[in-house]
C-alpha cells in the first residue's frame, strides 16, 4: 500500500488541477519583427513541452544529415563539422537550402 501511494504523489499526471491550469496557459505565437522575420514565443505545459522537444530535435537532426551529405558530396572523406553550409542556428530555423 506504501508503494501506490508514493507512486501517486510523484505521478506528473496525477495532478489534474496543475495539469488543467498548465493547459489552459497554452500559447505559441509569430510576430513580426521590424527586419522582416519573426521571433516564435510560447508556452507549453509538461508533456506538449516534451513532445514539441523531441519533435524539434528530430527535424534538427534530418537537418544535420542533410548538410553533412552535401558537404561529403562535395568533400568525400575530407568533410568536417566546419564544412557544413549551416550552423546548428541556420538548420534550426531554415529548411535545407
Amino acid at each position: 500500500m506504501a508503494c501506490v501511494t508514493a507512486n501517486t504523489r510523484i505521478d506528473p499526471d496525477g495532478d489534474h488541477t496543475r495539469n488543467e491550469r498548465s493547459t489552459a496557459r497554452c500559447d505559441i505565437d509569430l510576430h513580426p519583427r521590424p527586419d522582416g522575420g519573426r521571433n516564435i514565443t510560447g508556452y507549453l505545459p509538461e508533456l506538449s513541452g516534451v513532445e514539441f522537444a523531441e519533435i524539434f530535435a528530430w527535424f534538427l537532426g534530418a537537418e544535420w544529415r542533410c548538410d553533412w551529405a552535401d558537404a561529403r558530396q562535395r568533400l568525400g572523406d575530407n568533410a568536417s563539422r566546419s564544412d557544413l553550409a549551416r550552423t546548428r542556428a541556420q538548420r534550426s530555423a531554415a529548411p535545407t537550402p
